[in-house]
């Protein structure tokens, strides 16, 4: 990340546990509406982090409340492979059985981006007019 980057994200997560401390969300936008006044720039990188690491903590709540809740059902996460063979797309064999799970669905393909038919070319800058200020 560059410099505005990093301190943006940097002081989002120092605004972010203020506000959490503080009980007031509105700190965030007080932050937001100075950093806007001298740097639109940072201000934009700023939000984005608030964004990306609020809506971070939220999954993860989701996603601890669901693994306690199959907890709770008795269902047990399978432990990971230790012979790397998860990363190859490999599954572990259930229990007494010797052959491997079911392979695992392709990947959808991804639609193509790109433009189609003939490549419409620009029209020629005109040059701006000079001023008293171009000499």
């Amino acid at each position: 990340m560059g410099v505005a980057e990093d301190l943006a994200d940097a002081l989002a997560r120092d605004v972010i546990a203020a506000a959490e401390e503080l009980g007031d969300d509105t700190v965030i936008d007080e932050v937001a509406k100075a950093l806007g006044q001298s740097s639109t720039t940072t201000e934009e990188a700023f939000m984005t982090s608030v964004r990306v690491r609020i809506a971070e903590r939220r999954a993860r709540r989701v996603l601890e409340k669901a693994v306690a809740r199959r907890r709770a059902e008795g269902a047990t996460p399978a432990p990971a492979p230790k012979d790397g063979s998860a990363e190859s797309g490999a599954t572990p064999a259930t229990k007494g059985s010797s052959a491997p799970g079911p392979a695992p669905a392709p990947a959808p393909k991804r639609a193509d981006t790109r433009r189609s038919g003939p490549r419409i070319p620009r029209p020629p800058a005109t040059p701006r007019p000079k001023t008293d200020g171009d000499r």
